[in-house]
């Protein structure tokens, strides 16, 4: 395997619930991103490159942002945005499965509206360099649910069951999910425990998944020709993967803080929490020949 290490940033999203491109929405003390800051944590771990996955619409400004403050390599990557009827993007899978096939090796993948903290993306990336990595294995960090919900408004999140063994059994997104839904009680249909385990997009990934992904993607397509809204999920298409038996995910449970914008509401909180860490400042005008310049699709 090679030790040269890509950091996935799935920037596609349409962000409907926050109203705007949250992806590059400035949450830092200088308008920084919250991107920008798992950049920065992921660089200092040992990342070699970024690639970042966008729907055509929204490559010059993400890019232009990305630019202006990664000092790491960038490679773009473009998702199809809703065209033909459609609303959305197919889905978190099928941005994942086109990112891997421009890795060169092994990835960690994140949200660019989350932040997840320099210790969580250690340790996937640590994971990655370890003898436990292969190309049937990956790993996921998880948080405990309530640390991840938002009081000013309902939020989707992959609830996961984990083996005593520390590997992953399967996971279900659920949506519409507030602090209401906390406390497990018998009979309501929908209780969760507050420390159950949630993905929250952080993923250690071989490059070798990206196939099977990718087919499995494919299979979703035929099967919603007609659908506007059909998208694949990525824990949907992991817990097929787990099904075959094609995939086996070490649970990391290294996640502690987290910092994430679904609802407009929760910029100012965000902010207030990225204020307690040093800032990521724009980068003095690099040359054009600089490697952060040279964008590919």
């Amino acid at each position: 395997m090679t030790d040269e290490i890509s950091l996935v940033v799935l920037a596609a999203g349409m962000g409907r619930r926050f109203g705007a491109l949250k992806q590059v929405a400035p949450v830092g003390p200088v308008d920084e991103a919250l991107v920008d800051h798992t950049i920065r944590d992921a660089a200092a771990a040992g990342v070699d490159r970024v690639v970042v996955v966008v729907r055509p619409e929204i490559r010059a400004e993400v890019v232009e942002h990305l630019e202006r403050r990664t000092t790491l390599p960038l490679v773009v990557v473009e998702q199809e945005g809703p065209a033909g009827g459609r609303t959305r993007p197919w889905g978190a899978a099928e941005a994942v499965a086109l990112a891997l096939a421009a890795c060169p090796g092994p990835a960690v993948v994140v949200n660019a509206d989350d932040h997840y903290g320099a210790d969580a993306v250690a340790a996937v990336v640590a994971w990655l360099r370890s003898p436990a990595a292969g190309d049937g294995r990956a790993a996921l960090v998880t948080w405990p649910l309530a640390a991840t919900l938002s009081p000013r408004g309902p939020v989707s999140r992959a609830v996961c069951r984990v083996r005593g063994d520390g590997t992953l059994a399967g996971m279900v997104e659920h949506h519409d999910l507030s602090p209401e839904d906390r406390g497990p009680e018998p009979g309501t249909g929908r209780r969760f425990d507050p420390d159950a385990p949630v993905s929250m997009n952080l993923w250690g990934l071989p490059a070798a998944v990206g196939p099977a992904l990718a087919e499995t993607v494919a299979a979703f397509r035929r099967a919603h020709p007609d659908d506007p809204d059909a998208e694949l999920p990525l824990p949907t298409a992991v817990d097929g993967l787990l099904a075959a038996g094609t995939l086996v995910v070490d649970v990391l449970p290294a996640g502690t803080t987290w910092v994430g914008v679904t609802h407009p509401d929760d910029l100012a909180p965000a902010q207030a929490a990225m204020a307690r860490l040093a800032p990521v400042p724009e980068r003095s005008a690099p040359p054009v020949s600089s490697p952060a310049r040279e964008v590919s699709r």
